[in-house]
């Protein structure tokens, strides 16, 4: 079974929704995990794990975090390649584009995508935290 690391960054709690519903999914199935907001993150614990999840808002011009998220994405940046990633976010305008171009940034840094992203308009609704356990029953392996 895969250890799965989570960082997230949330300004109005969607975010952090989505990472509960994800949380919530993997200790029902008896998986590890890491948990944090991604500015207090231990980045050793962290970074031990197989899988690495981010999850951020769409900030600025349907970007992501870039206080939080984008500095520790940087600061990880040499573990990345090869290593299983999992996104998700959620966003309040522009349509979630802002996931399609952090999923081929990853990609582009040697991430390999493990799932597929996760978003979601303003607050989750019942299909997006079905998506985000699907996601974490997958990524446990």
């Amino acid at each position: 079974m895969n250890t799965i690391g989570l960082v997230y960054s949330s300004n109005t709690g969607n975010t952090k929704a989505l990472a509960e519903a994800f949380k919530s999914a993997v200790e029902a199935k008896g998986g590890s995990l890491y948990f944090s907001e991604a500015a207090g993150a231990d980045k050793a614990a962290f970074s031990a794990a197989d899988v690495w999840v981010f999850g951020s808002p769409a900030s600025g011009t349907e970007e992501i975090n870039d206080t939080e998220i984008l500095p520790l994405i940087e600061e990880l940046k040499d573990g990345l390649k090869g290593k299983k990633v999992f996104l998700f976010g959620s966003y309040g305008w522009g349509g979630g584009a802002f996931m399609d171009a952090w999923k081929l940034d990853m990609e582009g840094r040697g991430a390999v995508i493990a799932a597929e992203p996760v978003t979601c308009l303003e607050a989750p609704d019942g299909g997006a935290e079905d998506a985000m356990k699907k996601a974490a029953e997958a990524l446990l392996g």
